[in-house]
């Protein structure tokens, strides 16, 4: 088992930050801590969706025997896609949600991956 450093911690906050940045999740307030992750996970994520908060957990205990840049940039990633996806899972979950609501949240998904993949790569 592998623990992770506060160097570790740094370069997923700074990735998460990048992630936090290129989706335009501005109308966040993100807290980030260096303690052990939901359900034993390399990283998770809570949120409360309606107050737009959340929290951001690197676990200082993984199950690699080595961490590497790529692994704590891809959970950053990860957990920062989950936060992007939150709202069409609250619309999801709720049981009078319309499915206009569903449809607009699905198109802002399209034209921020637009925004952030197509435009980036276009050739």
């Amino acid at each position: 088992m592998a623990k992770t450093t506060q160097k570790h911690f740094e370069t997923f906050k700074a990735e998460c930050e990048k992630w936090v940045e290129r989706y335009g999740l501005k109308d966040w307030r993100i807290h980030y801590f260096h303690k052990e992750a939901l359900d034993g996970c390399m990283a998770s994520y809570s949120a409360k969706i309606l107050d737009r908060v959340a929290s951001m957990f690197l676990n200082p205990d993984w199950e690699k025997t080595t961490i590497t840049d790529y692994d704590l940039k891809q959970s950053a990633f990860h957990e920062v896609s989950h936060l992007f996806f939150s709202r069409i899972w609250m619309l999801a979950m709720d049981r009078f949600a319309c499915e206009r609501d569903i449809d607009e949240e699905i198109h802002v998904f399209i034209r921020t991956l637009e925004n952030v993949l197509w435009h980036e790569n276009k050739s």
